[in-house]
């Protein structure tokens, strides 16, 4: 539980939420989250697990901490969408509704706002990057998802301004054969596009025209490509377990946002090919019109899925860690590939072994003639039948494996 957080089963004022724990930590952000349950007499069921978002009771950001709550407010009242976290009217004891959004915390000192959220229970982005790199598959699923979030969000003429791994949280735990369900929250700072407003950003996130002081301000404005280039630093670090750019001091990571130099993912991931690498850079390009829009980046992210074979493969909440390491360790030394070399060397020494069987269990005798002819057939069958087996799939490779043994028997047989 964070330092100064309010203990189980606290209440914050007539209100029917019971504080159950704390969520997360509350340095250097502007407000507190609980899980906290509504009573069932409230609801005439079993108790419901919310989340309370309770602002910090600073008084020199007050102003500011009230601009934003109500600004997340106002935003997530019209904003209905599954990637999106729905806010829920206050209620007061006794169960009358209280069609307000906000309130004050009347048992806290300072009496700060409140927010009631929807309790998303499956965790973060962050929490999966923190295991590693994520499987190829599931980071773009996810990518596409948040696009297609983004996309809706765009078309309403918002930006988030403040995507990142711990502003994406998940409806539910990733389950083998599901659907992930990202979900965005903390819409503080949103913006109207082009709107004015709160400067306020995480810059690990943050496109190069908001880390450019002073130059340029019109480009500074609020855009749908600041949205798009966060999504590509989010990208690259599921892709790579990193961040793009890590300079510790705040002018050393302005200077190098600034730039855009950043190592390719495929050189610290070898199972990410070139039409990857490439939509990544696009996405965090420094000209904010060369980046795609959110709807063409999740049309491309499909694309690059299903082009490059990177079908995800969604874990159990028993075995999410197993399969991350996995994942990370098949991704740096390229275990993929030695396994599928393994498999396919195992599967010829069977065939071999099987066509040979007579020989070495001495039915018949090795004649040099047979072998010779046998090798002489071999351009013959690579040529008429391995490449059409591999193109054609499985079923051609068994059918090549059994024209080698055939001729293998015959050979051999007949010496």
């Amino acid at each position: 539980m964070a330092a100064g957080a309010l203990s189980p089963g606290t209440r914050i004022g007539p209100y029917p939420y019971e504080i159950v724990t704390a969520i997360g930590d509350d340095r250097g952000n502007m407000s507190q989250v609980y899980l906290a349950k509504v009573p069932a007499a409230l609801e005439g069921q079993d108790p419901s697990l919310v989340v309370l978002k309770v602002a910090r009771a600073d008084e020199e950001y007050s102003a500011f901490i009230e601009q934003a709550v109500n600004n997340e407010v106002e935003r997530l009242r019209k904003l209905k969408h599954p990637g999106i976290v729905r806010i829920f009217p206050i209620q007061r004891t006794g169960g009358i509704p209280n069609l307000a959004y906000s309130a004050k915390a009347v048992a806290l000192p300072g009496q700060p706002l409140f927010i009631v959220l929807e309790h998303l229970s499956g965790g973060s982005v962050s929490d999966l990057i923190e295991a590693g790199p994520l499987d190829i598959g599931m980071a773009l699923e996810i990518g596409r998802s948040i696009a297609a979030t983004l996309d809706y969000l765009h078309g309403k003429g918002q930006v988030h301004l403040d995507l990142k791994p711990d502003n994406i949280l998940f409806r539910k735990p990733a389950a083998i054969g599901a659907q992930v369900e990202p979900v965005l929250i903390d819409f503080g700072i949103a913006r109207d596009i082009n709107q004015a407003g709160l400067e306020a950003r995480t810059a690990q996130y943050a496109p190069p025209e908001r880390m450019r002081q002073g130059k340029a301000p019109e480009l500074a404005l609020p855009q749908p490509s600041m949205d798009v280039y966060a999504l590509g630093v989010i990208l690259y670090e599921m892709l790579t377990g990193q961040l793009p750019f890590k300079a510790r001091s705040r002018s050393s990571l302005t200077s190098e946002i600034v730039q855009g130099n950043i190592a390719a993912p495929s050189r610290l991931r070898r199972e990410v090919n070139r039409e990857l690498d490439s939509f990544v850079a696009q996405l965090m390009s420094q000209d904010p019109a060369q980046r795609p829009s959110a709807e063409t980046a999740a049309v491309q992210m499909e694309k690059i899925a299903i082009q490059g074979s990177y079908l995800p493969r969604y874990p159990s909440p028993d075995n999410v860690g197993e399969m991350l390491k996995r994942s990370r360790k098949s991704g740096g030394s390229g275990g993929g590939l030695v396994d599928t070399l393994i498999a396919v060397a195992a599967l010829l020494l069977i065939f071999f072994t099987l066509g040979t069987y007579p020989y070495w269990r001495g039915q018949i005798t090795f004649s040099l003639e047979g072998w010779a002819t046998l090798l002489s057939n071999v351009p013959e069958v690579v040529s008429q039948s391995l490449i059409p087996g591999l193109i054609a799939g499985a079923a051609g490779i068994v059918q090549w494996a059994g024209y080698w043994i055939g001729l293998l028997w015959q050979q051999v047989a007949g010496g």
